[in-house]
């Protein structure tokens, strides 16, 4: 049940402020993907017609990783200078 998986995964990572990058590759569930990554903070879903275009994705989702990262490190940094 999609409703049961999307649950579990707000329950499971939302709840825990954990990111969720989902991929669809060929084939997939797109708007089960998509709701999935919506209801953790910062989550994104992505389309991928063909396997070219994953490199493009990964390096998307890579940058990512990296923003949070510094805004996180930054809010820290912050945190202790007040």
């Amino acid at each position: 049940n999609s409703n049961a998986l999307v649950n579990y995964t707000q329950t499971e990572l939302g709840n825990r402020d954990i990111t969720l990058f989902t991929i669809n590759l060929i084939g997939g569930d797109p708007t089960l993907l998509r709701r999935m990554a919506d209801v953790t903070p910062n989550g994104q879903s992505f389309d991928a017609q063909n396997a070219s275009e994953l490199q493009a994705i990964f390096e998307q989702i890579a940058w990512e990783v990296q923003r949070m990262a510094l805004d996180n490190l930054n809010t820290r940094h912050r945190a202790e200078y007040l």
